[in-house]
C-alpha cells in the first residue's frame, strides 16, 4: 500500500507530527481533506508538497486536454470535488479517470468506488489545475446563480435592466433638445450646461460629506480588553469567511497573501477566498509559484458576463464557511 501523502509531508520534514494530527482533527470535523486544509490553512507551502510528491516518484500530469464525459461529471458535487481537490473525468477501460491531487485520499477513491461501481485510475495533478477544471466544469449553476439570483428574486433591485424604456425616450429627447439648441445657441445652451453640471457635483460633494458625518457620529467601536484576550478560546471564536476577488494582479499576490499572515485570528476559524477570473493565468500562476505557505483557498470564477468584483464575491459567497463575511 502507498504511503500516504500526510505521512510523505512528515518524512520529508515539511510538516510537523502535531501539526498533521491537528489537521487530522480538523478533517474528521469539517468536510475538507487533510490536503485541502493543509494547504489552505498555511500548513505547508505549494512547493513542499510538490517536492513529496515528487520525492515519492509522482509526477504532476498536464490535465487540461483531458477528455471529459458529462454523464460522469453529474455524479459529484461541485462543493465535494473541491473539498477534496479530486475530479472523476470519464470512464475508459472499465475505469474511472480520475483526477487527484492527493492519490492516497481514501475517502474520495471509496466515493468513486461506490458512485460508479469500478475502479479509479488516478491522474496525479496540480491541485489548482484541478480547481480549476472542477469550476469550469461543474460551476455553471453556481455562476448562473451569482448573476441571476438577485433578478429571479427581487427584479426591481437587480441591475441587469440598466435603463427602462421611458427613461431611454426621455434620455434621447434631452439629446435631441440639446443638439436643437447647440446649432442655435451654442454659446448660452453651453453655459447652462456648464451651471447645471457644476451645480450637480457641488450637491454631490456636499451630500457625500454629510453622510461623512452622520456616519461618524454612530460609529460603532468596540475595545477588548487585554484580560479578554488571555481568556477568549479559540473553539468559541466564529469563523469568519473573507472574500478576495482578484484579477491580473499577479505583480501584487505575493504581497496580498503575505499581509494574510499577520491576521491576528486562529487560522482555523478563518476562511479566505481568493477569487481568480477563468483565463486569468497570470494570477493563478502566481498563486503556483509562491514560495511560502497561505492562509487561503482558491476558487475558479467560470467565465460568464458581467466579468465584475460583484460578480466574483457572489460566486464565492456560496462556498463561504463563515458565520460572518468580510470583503
Amino acid at each position: 500500500m502507498a504511503v500516504s501523502v500526510p505521512e510523505l509531508l512528515v518524512k520529508d520534514g515539511f510538516l510537523a507530527r502535531t501539526d498533521r494530527e491537528k489537521i487530522e482533527t480538523l478533517a474528521k470535523g469539517t468536510d475538507q481533506s487533510f490536503l485541502k486544509i493543509a494547504l489552505g490553512q498555511g500548513y505547508i507551502s505549494r512547493k513542499n508538497y510538490g517536492r513529496s510528491l515528487n520525492n515519492a516518484g509522482y509526477e504532476f500530469q498536464s490535465v487540461r486536454d483531458e477528455a471529459t464525459d458529462k454523464e460522469v461529471l453529474k455524479q459529484v458535487s461541485l462543493v465535494f470535488a473541491d473539498a477534496h481537490m479530486a475530479l472523476p473525468i470519464r470512464i475508459e477501460d472499465g475505469k474511472v479517470v480520475t483526477l487527484m491531487a492527493d492519490p492516497t485520499d481514501r475517502l474520495f477513491i471509496d466515493f468513486i468506488k461506490m458512485t460508479y461501481n469500478l475502479d479509479a485510475r488516478i491522474i496525479v495533478a496540480d491541485d489548482l489545475e484541478i480547481t480549476r477544471l472542477s469550476h469550469i466544469l461543474l460551476g455553471g449553476e453556481h455562476v448562473n446563480a451569482a448573476v441571476f439570483e438577485l433578478l429571479n428574486h427581487d427584479p426591481n433591485s437587480s441591475a441587469l435592466t440598466t435603463f427602462t424604456n421611458p427613461q431611454l425616450i426621455i434620455f434621447f429627447l434631452l439629446l435631441a433638445l440639446l443638439a436643437v439648441g447647440a446649432v442655435l445657441r451654442f454659446k448660452d445652451v453651453m453655459v447652462i450646461l456648464n451651471i447645471i453640471m457644476s451645480v450637480f457635483f457641488l450637491v454631490a460633494i456636499i451630500f457625500k460629506l454629510f453622510l461623512s458625518l452622520v456616519g461618524s457620529r454612530f460609529e460603532l467601536y468596540q475595545a477588548v480588553t487585554k484580560h479578554e484576550l488571555a481568556h477568549a478560546h479559540n473553539d468559541q471564536m466564529p469563523v469568519y469567511t473573507i472574500l478576495l476577488p482578484v484579477y491580473k494582479e499577479d505583480k501584487l499576490i505575493k504581497k496580498l497573501i503575505w499581509n494574510l499572515q499577520s491576521i491576528d485570528y486562529p487560522r482555523e476559524k478563518l476562511d479566505v477566498k481568493l477569487l481568480i477570473e477563468e483565463g486569468d493565468e497570470l494570477t493563478l500562476n502566481a498563486v503556483r509559484n509562491l514560495d511560502f505557505p497561505g492562509v487561503f483557498d482558491v476558487l475558479i470564477v467560470p467565465y460568464h458576463q458581467p466579468r465584475t468584483k460583484p460578480k466574483a464575491c457572489n460566486y464565492g459567497l456560496q462556498f463561504a464557511r463563515g458565520k460572518y463575511l468580510t470583503i
